[in-house]
């Protein structure tokens, strides 16, 4: 029966619910109270190659306690700069495609969040589920003053702003221009606390390895050899 037990837990584990999703939002799906400027246009969406799992933090980027790894990051957000800014535009449009990992990672950018431990995976991550959720696609030297930083909590409110840019030649003075987060736009944001960010549909299920099954077979094997040894005792 202990061995039977074994098993069981073994196999279990073969469907577990660890998974690998896509996060994706848009503009439309929160409500704007402009801080400093105005965003006329935001989507982004971010397919992550870590499985995710209840009660667990996930991080990528940065060098300290990274543990998610991202496949892609694409994003488009633009807007109208009334107000004075580092950058000195009067308005912009950012479409970034991220490939990689590495690609994320090397040009600064920064995606982190908790899962409840109480989050139900199978309908879904909505925002109420998660402890905190931040993703900065900021990028250091590049002379683009535009990736944004977008920051959630639980309870429905965020912040939508451009990150920090360490240096970089402005395009349009070919001077070099520090900007810092909220620098060219910052939007409070009010959302549902039932918002979807990872749809059922993208939670992927994700294989165990082999050798977990392996293990059953060796599992088995020894009580076939056990069993054996008995009859022989016998």
């Amino acid at each position: 029966m202990k061995v039977m037990g074994i098993l069981a837990g073994v196999f279990a584990l073969s469907v577990g619910s660890a998974q690998a999703a896509v996060f994706e939002v848009s503009l439309a799906d929160f409500n704007l109270s402009p801080v400093l400027n105005n965003i006329t246009q935001f989507t982004v969406k971010v397919d992550i190659a870590t499985p995710l799992v209840a009660g667990q933090a996930y991080k990528a980027g940065g060098t300290t306690s990274v543990n998610m790894s991202i496949n892609s990051m694409s994003y488009k957000i633009g807007g109208t700069l009334n107000d004075p800014t580092p950058s000195g535009f009067s308005a912009f449009l950012l479409e970034r495609d991220i490939t990689s990992n590495a690609e994320f990672v090397n040009q600064g950018s920064l995606f982190e969040f908790g899962i409840s431990a109480a989050a139900d995976l199978t309908d879904g991550l909505q925002v109420s589920e998660f402890q905190y959720f931040g993703l900065d696609a900021r990028e250091f030297g590049t002379g683009r003053y535009h990736p944004f930083a977008l920051g959630l909590s639980a309870d429905g409110t965020g912040v939508l702003q451009n990150s920090a840019n360490n240096g970089g030649v402005n395009p349009g003075s070919g001077q070099v221009v520090q900007v810092n987060y909220g620098d060219e736009y910052m939007i409070d944001l009010t959302l549902d606390p039932n918002l979807t960010l990872f749809s059922a549909s993208s939670l992927v299920a994700v294989p165990l390895p082999s050798s977990v099954f392996l293990l059953g077979a060796g599992v088995l094997g020894l009580m076939g050899l056990r069993r054996r040894a008995r009859r022989q005792m016998s």
